[in-house]
């Protein structure tokens, strides 16, 4: 096999198509090194492809009568878990038909919609879910979309959205130019893309669309129709990344070039962008921006390899350079020198928490009892200098999960595990309503 390289870690990334948040830089390179990955996701677009054509062209609503809750024997094909409350699952019910399974108050009780006949059918045929440690399908699966939230009650799976939490469901798209065969680059099927908006309306869902070649489009998500919808004014710096913080702001961070790593903000809802670099000569970059009021902002990065040593002289030895965060107090406009994390090896992402503290998951942290040693949730209050243990992380299939954090103090936190239990697998999700104090997901009895 090849030695991996940086933009096929980049790739490798941007293939992971179940929604869940991005995979770290180190798990993906860790599965580049046991994939050749070759060209683009097949898989992905056959399944998109498979819901199209049972879904036909029909734009009528189709009434789903709500029906009470009951038991589940398992079978789940699909999960998707957007905050602290809010959860779906496409699963068998103790009905024997696949149904979608609704909760909006963090598991205490579920509800169960019926699934419109495309998406039934879909389900029947459809493969197991693949292992998240390996994204990469086969021709000839048939999978199951990925559930995607795109607003408060709104969620498209496959060709369908119900935008009112699954009473009912129509065909996605109505309004866009429709995309035949979503390009597998993209971490969404993408079904139609309509007129340019001058700002992202509030509550629209924003993510980076790629086209060809590899262009890189900041769309809002339109959860009336599912209709990508590209912002007029665009960042300038073909993110990879694009994140909305609970201040409102819109960040995208784009790919290195020489390992300078350019990013952009938003405080207007992408009708402006204020661009920034940080030049660490870091070969991935970074990949994370956490804030909690757009002011005090931090980025993470690493561990990576330079591209040259303190001299500016190319390194050949592979050194690493450690996790580092750099700090901005003025809402992006310049950033603080790169400090390293000497608390853990490696963060994966952070969230601040309303007292200005850090939580995120992490790997090494001194005193975890997870399994290998290796991953926990761990908490910083000087600024992501050092952090530690406020719980560990559940493995999956004996082997030592990391996780990503993403939420807010009002929608609450989730962290999604990351091991080699499938991507559909219900207990990899981890809730919390500080930050602090985390417990898994409980799933219909």
């Amino acid at each position: 096999m090849s030695p991996i390289n940086d933009q096929q870690v980049r790739d490798i990334r941007t293939h992971v198509i179940h929604a869940v948040p991005l995979a770290s830089a180190a798990e993906l390179r860790a599965l580049a090194r046991r994939r050749s990955v070759r060209g683009r996701v097949v898989g992905a677009a056959a399944a998109v492809s498979a819901v199209l054509l049972l879904a036909g062209g029909l734009y009528g609503t189709q009434r789903i009568v709500s029906q009470p809750a009951s038991p589940a024997d398992g079978g789940v094909l699909a999960m998707a878990v957007p905050d602290g409350h809010r959860a779906y699952a496409v699963m068998r019910s103790k009905r024997g038909d696949y149904e979608l399974a609704l909760s909006t108050d963090a598991g205490a009780h579920w509800s169960w919609r019926q699934l419109p006949d495309q998406l039934r059918q879909a389900a029947a045929k459809a493969s197991p879910p693949p292992s998240r440690e390996d994204p990469v399908t086969g021709a000839g699966q048939a999978l199951f979309p990925p559930i995607q939230v795109v607003g408060p009650t709104s969620v498209v799976i496959g060709s369908m959205i119900t935008t009112d939490n699954g009473a009912s469901w129509k065909t996605a798209g109505a309004g866009g130019a429709p995309v035949p065969k979503s390009d597998p680059h993209n971490r969404d099927p993408i079904l139609a893309v309509g007129a340019p908006v001058a700002v992202a309306p509030a509550g629209w869902r924003l993510r980076v669309r790629i086209g060809q070649p590899d262009a890189r489009t900041v769309d809002a998500v339109d959860p009336a129709t599912g209709v990508d919808h590209p912002l007029r004014t665009q960042p300038g710096n073909s993110p990879f990344i694009v994140k909305t913080t609970p201040d409102a702001s819109i960040w995208a961070i784009g790919n290195p070039s020489q390992g300078v790593t350019s990013i952009a903000v938003s405080h207007d809802r992408g009708a402006t962008w204020s661009p920034s670099t940080v030049d660490d000569k870091l070969s991935n970059g970074y990949q994370e921006v956490a804030t909690r009021d757009g002011r005090t902002v931090y980025l993470l990065g690493g561990p990576d390899a330079r591209r040259e040593d303190a001299d500016g002289k190319p390194t050949t030895d592979g050194a690493v350079v450690p996790l580092g965060i750099r700090t901005s107090t003025d809402g992006g406009r310049t950033w603080g020198p790169r400090v390293p994390a000497t608390g853990a090896f490696e963060i994966q992402n952070v969230v601040v928490l309303p007292d200005g503290s850090l939580v995120g998951t992490a790997s090494g942290l001194r005193g975890t009892t997870a399994v290998g040693g290796g991953w926990a949730v761990g908490r910083s209050t000087d600024g992501g200098r050092t952090f530690a243990r406020v719980a560990d992380l559940p493995s999956l299939d004996g082997l030592a999960g990391s996780g990503d954090i993403s939420g807010n103090s009002r929608d609450g936190y989730v962290i999604v595990v990351l091991g080699s239990s499938t991507v559909a697998e219900p207990g990899r999700y981890l809730l919390s309503a500080d930050g602090l104090h985390w417990r898994r997901l409980p799933m219909p009895d």
